[in-house]
């Protein structure tokens, strides 16, 4: 994890395994016991908002 903060504070890149994040694909990485790559995690619960608007 230190490595992934000292590449991404000197090359704004957190490492080659973790892809920009876009809104069509959602790539977070999930900090675990054993770290990953999941695009779109917990997609249900995201889409459940889509029908809310936070203006007023």
């Amino acid at each position: 994890m230190i490595g992934r903060w000292r590449s991404f504070s000197e090359t704004g890149v957190p490492g080659d395994d973790w892809p920009a994040y876009t809104h069509t694909e959602r790539a977070v990485l999930v900090i675990d016991r054993k770290c990953r790559v999941e695009f779109d995690p917990h997609q249900h619960r995201r889409l459940v908002w889509d029908g809310f608007s936070l203006v007023q």
